[in-house]
Parts: C-alpha cells; structure tokens; sequence
C-alpha cells in the first residue's frame, strides 16, 4: 500500500486550519446546522463506500468543532449521531467499534444532559428514578431522546460480550417505547423498526414475542410507505427467518433488491438493505 508523504499530511493540515480559522464567525452562529447537514448529506448518498471513504474527515471536523463549543448541546447531539453511524456501519474491528460506540454515548450524555438535566446520570439512575424522568420526557424532547437510545443501543451492540451492558436492554427499550408512545411515526418509523428488532431477538420459548415484533416491522414500513427498505431486510431478518417462514422472507427481499427509487432520506441506509437482502437471499436455500 503506498504511504502518504509526510508533506501532503502537513499541507492538508495547514489548509484545514486556514478554512477553519477562515470561517470560524460561520461556524460559531451555525454549528447545529452543519451538523444536521453532515447527517443529511450522508444519508442521501448512495455510494457506500464515499461514506466510508469520506465520513471519517467531517467526524475529525465535528471533533474541532466541539472543542471550539463544548457546551452546545446541538453540537454534541449531532456528533453523537455521527459517531454512532459510522462505527455501527462501517467499523468492523471489535476494538476499534467499541471505541467509536463509547464515544457516541459520551457525546450522548454530555449534551442531553446540557440540554435538560432530565437526562443526566441515566445509566446510572436507580429504576423508579429513571422511569420518573422517562414519563417527563415530551413531545418536544423526542429527537434527543431518540439520539440516546440509539447510542445506547450501538454502545450494547460493540459491549455484546458484557453482561453488565446487556442487562440495561430493558431500560433502553422503555426508552424506544417512549419515543413511540410520544409519536408512532416518528422519523418514519424508526423507532419501530428498533422495537421490531429487539422484539425478534429470541424465540417465544425463551421470551421473545415475535407477533409483536411484526406489527412494529409493520408499523415502520407504513410509516415510511415502504421507502425505509432497511425496514423489509430486517422484518425478513429477524422475523421471518426466526419464524421460519420462507415465503414472507423470499417476497420481502426480492422487493428490496428490485426497488428503484430515489429517497434523499434514505438512499444510503436503502443501498445497506439492498446490500444485506442479497446475502440473505443467496443463504434461503441453506437456511429453510
């Protein structure tokens, strides 16, 4: 593999310093902005590997950023977000995943709870304290909400080995009910889909409920109107395959790969699906 030149490293250092300080009055009166724009851009792609070439650049530009302002709450939300993403997507190597997810919850935590002290000390709250704070969060709290579960739950993900970290599951799935309760369609169903999952985790004899799991699969496919194709991959995934039912699962992915449109909401997420549901089905002959 051919090195990078000591020079070329300096100079595009130097040149990230001079735009910076450059637009540093823009980036002081627009930082949440940027940030959601950052979000927004990656997910209207649909080359996976520009993201995966490309992100690592703007998580370095979010890391000056929150130096710049570490107390904007906006701020530290939308790099959570970001570090969330590109570890539980892209990083493959365990070590390096679990630190991209321990900073995702870091940022997490530090902004919500700038945000509203409603937040602070969750992981660490007993269970009556944090289902009181739970039932106070409302409607206009619901994205921050949302960016701490899903921290939370990518943090999980990258801790599987741990006990401790999975025992805190229920909490993070009372956390996703609230989102729901608070708004069924919320990110056009995102949160459902989250719940479909964790609902088709394991089968009915070791406490699963997979009925339930499909009517949120459902619900997150509605509230999309089909467009969230991550929502088919996954409802064939973890409820069709845990079910055993071949026909839901071959009519779930054949429509995912012959899907062809343009959602700048979900074109990347949709190219991750298409890339998944191509697995899954060339494995259908060995599986049922």
């Amino acid at each position: 593999m051919r090195t990078v030149p000591g020079r070329v490293i300096r100079s595009a250092v130097l040149a990230g310093v001079v735009l910076l300080s450059g637009c540093s009055v823009i980036i002081a009166q627009q930082t949440s902005g940027l940030a959601d724009a950052l979000g927004s851009a990656i997910r209207a792609n649909k080359d996976l590997q520009t993201v995966k070439d490309g992100a690592p650049a703007y998580l370095l530009l979010m890391d000056a950023m929150v130096q710049q302002d570490p107390e904007s709450p906006a701020l530290l939300l939308g790099a959570a977000d970001l570090y969330g993403f590109y570890g539980g997507v892209f990083v493959d190597d365990p070590a390096r995943a679990l630190l991209f997810a321990d900073k995702a919850m870091a940022l997490a935590a530090q902004g919500s709870c700038l945000q509203d002290a409603v937040f602070c000390d969750w992981a660490t709250l007993d269970r009556e304290t944090f289902e009181a704070r739970l039932a106070e969060v409302g409607p206009d709290e619901l994205a921050t909400l949302n960016t701490v579960a899903s921290a939370w739950v990518g943090w999980m993900q990258a801790n599987s080995d741990d006990w401790n970290a999975i025992a805190q599951l229920g909490r993070v799935q009372q956390m996703i009910e609230r989102v729901v309760a608070l708004d069924p369609n919320y990110d056009q169903g995102t949160a459902q889909l989250y719940l479909g999952v964790l609902h088709t985790l394991v089968p009915p004899l070791q406490g699963g409920k997979p009925e339930l799991g499909r009517s949120h699969f459902e619900a997150a496919i509605a509230a999309s109107q089909g467009r969230n194709l991550l929502a088919k991959t996954y409802f064939a995934k973890h409820y069709a395959r845990l079910m055993f039912d071949e026909a839901l699962h071959h009519s779930l992915l054949t429509e995912v790969v012959e899907a062809d449109f343009d959602d700048s909401q979900f074109n990347l997420m949709n190219e991750l699906a298409k890339q998944e549901a191509r697995i899954l089905l060339a494995e259908e002959s060995e599986y049922f």
